[in-house]
Formats: C-alpha cells, sequence, structure tokens
C-alpha cells in the first residue's frame, strides 16, 4: 500500500495533532484535517531553503487539499486513511500532486494525529517547477 520507509519518515518528521470536540478521530474531509495536511506539507517544503524562497517571492500560492476519498476505516482503531490530491499554483499555473494520509485518534490526548504520505512528491515537485521556473 504505501512504501513503507518513505511512510515512518513522513509520518515520524510530519505528524501534526488536532484537538477534537466531541472525542474520536476526525474524517479525511474535516476543515481542520485539511489545514492540517496544509501546514504539514508547507513545513516540509519550507525546511529546504529554496522552499522558503519560494513562498517568500509569492511563486507558489493556493495551496489546497481537493478531491478526497476515504479509502480506509479501521473501526477497531478509529483509523482513516485517506487519498486526495493536493493542489497549488506556481506563477499562477495550477498544479497538483496526488497524497495519502491517515487520521488516528490519540486515546490518552483525546486528539487525532495526521501523518502525511507524499510530501516529498509535492516538494520534488515544487523544486523542479522552482528550478525550471515552471517551464
Amino acid at each position: 500500500m504505501f512504501n513503507h520507509v518513505k511512510a515512518v519518515s513522513i509520518s515520524v518528521l510530519a505528524a501534526a495533532i488536532l484537538t477534537g470536540c466531541g472525542g474520536g478521530t476526525s474524517d479525511c474531509t474535516d476543515s481542520d484535517v485539511k489545514d492540517t495536511v496544509v501546514s504539514i506539507i508547507t513545513n516540509e517544503v519550507q525546511k529546504a531553503r529554496w522552499g522558503q524562497e519560494l513562498f517568500s517571492k509569492g511563486l507558489v500560492d493556493d495551496l489546497e487539499v481537493t478531491r478526497i476519498k476515504t479509502t480506509d476505516y479501521d473501526e477497531k482503531l478509529d483509523r482513516y486513511t485517506c487519498a486526495a490530491t493536493f493542489s497549488f499554483t506556481f506563477k499562477g499555473k495550477e498544479q497538483s500532486k496526488d497524497i495519502q494520509y491517515v487520521n488516528s485518534y490519540l486515546e490518552e490526548e483525546g486528539e487525532t494525529e495526521v501523518a502525511v504520505y507524499g510530501a516529498d512528491d509535492v516538494k520534488t515537485r515544487m523544486l523542479a517547477l522552482g528550478m525550471t521556473m515552471g517551464r
């Protein structure tokens, strides 16, 4: 399903926590989850100096998670597996990359943890666009 090595590194590096209001895991389409996915990917890209420059120069904009599908729900673990498209504009041109993310419930904290798979692919796409200036 996922590349195991990549999945582990991304979930460790890019896990974020959401506080849930009513208990239980937030679903794939939850607005806080989508915002967290955007934040995780943005933070991953901005770890590189070139990524910081793309954002500071306004070359990358309109980041959003779209075309969301719940690909699996494990009721026993209260865990959602989600597939989506991460969309953004580069110099005004629409770009997209498919991603996956998993929402799990942290019982002791009463929060949802989000792990993104595919952030490296988005980062690579942005790097290529930055190097070619979108040509």
